[in-house]
């Protein structure tokens, strides 16, 4: 093992799963993750990104993502690494009748994952409102954290889900990549409970917040494996994620002792 970290750190962000045309193996990250001496991590499945034509379809889509979350939590046992399953929430699940009961109860899930890019949410939608009410509400129950992708355009910024900020205080939200970054400041002032992490967070921004001092709601996430949005991904299948990480790693490494908060 080679500890790059100061301390044992988590990683709040990270993917399994199948990427456009790459498959991200749960066993290769979790050695990666435990190579480099962090302790534990958030993991969710992009898998949850492929789009279905059919309830057959969909069921296959399912049970994919179930099996790569049994062998992430085998692998992760056998090397002693804490993995923290994710449910990414596919609002179109909810439409078909899928609850978030149904969808949350089909791993050992430690929370939820919800992707305004990936995913339609219409916030003008009472449905969507009432899915939101739903994850929040057992987010509330089971004392596990929510993850947002988080972006500039307006139907990913920060502020799209202020309501539930405010209406559910005792919920962790983690405002994934600390985009829109003034926005993202003025939650931090008013709610406790909203956390920013750093995946592909610009140095510029991130130093905003730090000399703000906020830094203590600032966690340390990657996006790895998923280091870049191109849209030819072959080169992946070659690429060493050792390698990968450890650039992530020593490019934060400067600002890595002032992402001090944590929830963990």
């Amino acid at each position: 093992m080679k500890k790059i970290f100061p301390i044992n750190r988590y990683d709040y962000h990270v993917h399994i799963g199948q990427f456009q045309n790459v498959y991200y193996n749960p066993y290769k990250i979790v050695n990666v993750l435990s190579y480099y001496g962090v302790a534990g991590a958030y993991i969710s499945s992009t898998t949850s990104c492929m789009n279905w034509d059919s309830v057959e379809e969909k069921n296959i889509i399912v049970e994919h993502i179930k099996a790569e979350f049994d062998e992430l939590l085998l692998c992760s046992t056998d090397k002693n690494f804490d993995a923290r399953p994710l449910c990414w929430v596919i609002p179109q699940r909810y439409y078909e009748g899928d609850s978030v009961e149904q969808m949350y109860s089909e791993s050992e899930y430690q929370g939820f994952k919800i992707h305004p890019r990936a995913h339609i949410w219409n916030i003008d939608d009472k449905k969507i409102h009432i899915l939101l009410d739903d994850i929040c509400q057992i987010a509330e129950n089971k004392n596990v954290p929510i993850i947002i992708h988080t972006g500039i355009c307006d139907f990913e910024k920060p502020s799209k889900f202020e309501h539930w900020f405010k209406k559910f205080p005792k919920v962790n939200f983690v405002l994934a990549h600390c985009k829109a970054v003034d926005e993202m400041m003025a939650l931090f002032t008013k709610y406790s409970n909203v956390f920013g992490d750093v995946a592909f967070s610009s140095p510029s921004d991130l130093q905003k917040i730090i000399n703000t001092n906020y830094f203590n709601r600032l966690l340390f996430g990657t996006d790895f494996p998923i280091t870049t949005y191109k849209e030819n991904m072959e080169f992946y299948e070659d690429r060493d994620l050792y390698e990968n990480y450890k650039l992530i790693m020593y490019e934060w490494n400067k600002y890595t002792y002032k992402f001090n908060g944590s929830f963990v």
